[in-house]
């Protein structure tokens, strides 16, 4: 009796988690379709925030990525588009040489620029731009999100794209506990098994 009960059992679980099943929405979102969301924190930093998007084949960002790095085997990637914008109000040198050229030196230096010029017959401005972004990914209602920040105040985040591939693989091998029909009689049963899978919830 309890047998036919403990199998009545599986069969109503089963049945549950085929309905669940065929009846669940499977998300896979391209992120390029949802909207970015723009937020500042206690230390009036600006972040982007976005969904993250899963993928069944490359996209094109994806294959361009893949260009670009050498590698054939990426499987995530997320790009932030930045802009930089400001004032500044650099040292100015005066500078008269033997043959009456005036020309005038610039020079700037702060944690996220380093600029020095050369103002006269032939100006020249040479300069470095220094940025840290951080990236972060975190989950929400079974969703995955990615935020971003830049360290440096002048910079902006003007987009991001967040996308990643999904494997799904159909054979998978690991440990099974049940319940089932050894010839003569159910019995409980533990093992390896080999299993192909159909259908994934």
């Amino acid at each position: 009796m309890k047998e036919h009960i403990i199998i009545i059992l599986l069969f109503i679980f089963i049945t549950i988690i085929t309905l669940r099943t065929c009846f669940h929405k499977q998300e896979y979102i391209n992120v390029t379709q949802d909207s970015a969301v723009y937020w500042k924190d206690k230390y009036n930093t600006e972040h982007i925030s976005k969904m993250a998007g899963n993928i069944k084949v490359p996209s094109v960002f994806l294959n361009a990525v893949k260009n670009q790095t050498k590698q054939k085997d990426v499987r995530e990637a997320t790009a932030i588009g930045t802009t930089a914008s400001g004032f500044l109000h650099p040292a100015v040198d005066t500078v008269y040489l033997p043959d009456s050229t005036t020309i005038y030196k610039l020079r700037f230096h702060n944690r996220w620029l380093h600029l020095t010029g050369e103002i006269g017959e032939e100006p020249v401005i040479n300069y470095r731009f220094t940025d840290s972004i951080i990236i972060t990914a975190y989950q929400r209602h079974k969703k995955t999100y990615v935020d971003a920040y830049s360290l440096n105040p002048n910079v902006h985040l003007t987009g991001i794209t967040a996308l990643r591939m999904i494997n799904r693989q159909h054979f998978s091998i690991g440990p099974y506990a049940g319940y089932g029909w050894n010839g003569k009689a159910f019995t409980p049963s533990v093992g390896i098994s080999l299993q192909y899978s159909f259908i994934k919830f």
